[in-house]
Formats: structure tokens, C-alpha cells, sequence
């Protein structure tokens, strides 16, 4: 960065270059430079890609390679727009990749081991469906035995969830504007009306 360097006007152009091209393919390449160099305005912008588009930027090359401290910022915040088994399954992507760098064998107690209690347990598997349950987080060894258990118990509605998991769905919503007409046509000179647009906004919360 420019900043480095006291070429303020150099940075500013940097920095507005970089606001302009953040997408999801990229957004974790930028936001630990920006970070770094406390750009807090692309740092801001970072989050807000990431928290409207969360399903694509973890998915893409970047995240493969953030930081453990920048994956649990992730995985705890409420403002995802990602489905649970999504973030569950490039969250397994990551550690692998962590286990694959040390030159070690992958194994569930190596991942869990790196990933730490934090994250997993920020993890909301209780929201999710047993199906996918069964089908994705199952075979990858990360929950103990006793977690397993306790989870188709819970999903069979004989059980409370396991202690520590959290089985409040994260709280993003979509907003939209759709323009809504009440009449047919509208007769301004006998209406009276200002020419002032009038819409409804409608938030939908996270029903998957």
C-alpha cells in the first residue's frame, strides 16, 4: 500500500481502485491488506460484500487461504447470507487445506483440533436438516461420537440440542423494493395526487 510509502493521494486512488472491483471472487485477497493498513472505509466495504454475498465469496479461491482469526469472524457472524451446510462444507475445505500445509494425514480429531471449540460450535448444525445432516457433516469425523448421537436424537425431537450449539437461524434479511400500483390509472387532475412514488418494503427473513 501507499501508505507506506506517505504517497497519501497514491493511496486514496488505490484504495478507490480496489472499492470499485471488490466482488466475491476477491473480497478476501483485499480485506486483510485493507486491515492491515487500516483503510477503514475497504475494510467496511469488505464486510458488506461479504455479509450480502457470503455463500459465493466462501466458495471462492480466497478463502481458502484467510486466517484462522478472520475464518471464526466469519463463522460467528449473525449477518451471513449462507446456508448452514454451505459454510459447514468450506469450512471443512479450509482445515483440510490447513492439514494439507503441515504435511500431516487429515483426520476429524486433527481438524477439530485446529479449528478449535469457537468455530465449531459456532457452526448452527441444529438448524439444518437431518438429510443434510447425514449427507455432509456425518463422514467428516469433526463431531465426536457423542455429538452425532445427540444431534439425530435432537433431530428426532427426543433430545435437546447438544450443549454449546447454537439453534437460532443467523438473521440476515432480503430487502426489496417492488413498485405496487393501487389503481389501474390514476386521474390527476380529478386525484389530486403530488406525483410522489409511493412503495412498500417487505423483509424476509432466512426461512431455509
Amino acid at each position: 500500500m501507499s501508505n507506506s510509502y506517505m504517497v497519501p493521494t497514491r493511496a486514496e486512488k488505490c484504495t478507490e481502485y480496489l472499492q470499485d472491483h471488490l466482488d466475491p471472487s476477491n473480497v478476501f485477497n483485499i480485506l486483510p491488506a485493507a486491515e492491515k493498513y487500516e483503510e477503514k472505509n475497504l475494510v467496511d466495504r469488505c464486510w458488506k460484500v461479504i455479509d450480502k454475498q457470503t455463500e459465493a465469496a466462501v466458495k471462492s479461491d480466497g478463502f481458502a487461504t484467510i486466517e484462522r482469526s478472520l475464518l471464526e469472524a466469519i463463522v460467528v457472524r449473525d449477518t451471513s447470507t449462507v446456508k448452514e451446510v454451505d459454510l459447514f462444507q468450506a469450512v471443512d475445505k479450509w482445515v483440510t487445506k490447513q492439514c494439507e500445509k503441515q504435511g500431516v494425514s487429515v483426520n476429524g480429531e486433527l481438524k477439530r483440533r485446529i479449528l478449535g471449540e469457537g468455530i465449531i460450535k459456532a457452526i448452527r448444525f441444529p438448524v439444518r436438516k437431518q438429510e443434510e445432516f447425514a449427507a455432509f457433516v456425518l463422514d467428516k469425523d469433526i463431531l465426536s461420537k457423542g455429538e452425532l448421537v445427540a444431534f439425530f436424537q435432537f433431530f428426532s425431537s427426543t433430545l435437546a440440542a447438544p450443549v454449546g450449539f447454537s439453534q437460532f437461524r443467523r438473521s440476515w434479511c432480503v430487502c426489496m423494493h417492488f413498485p405496487c400500483g393501487r389503481f389501474p390509472s390514476v386521474s390527476l387532475t380529478t386525484w389530486g395526487y403530488g406525483g410522489l412514488v409511493d412503495y412498500l418494503v417487505f423483509f424476509v427473513g432466512n426461512m431455509d
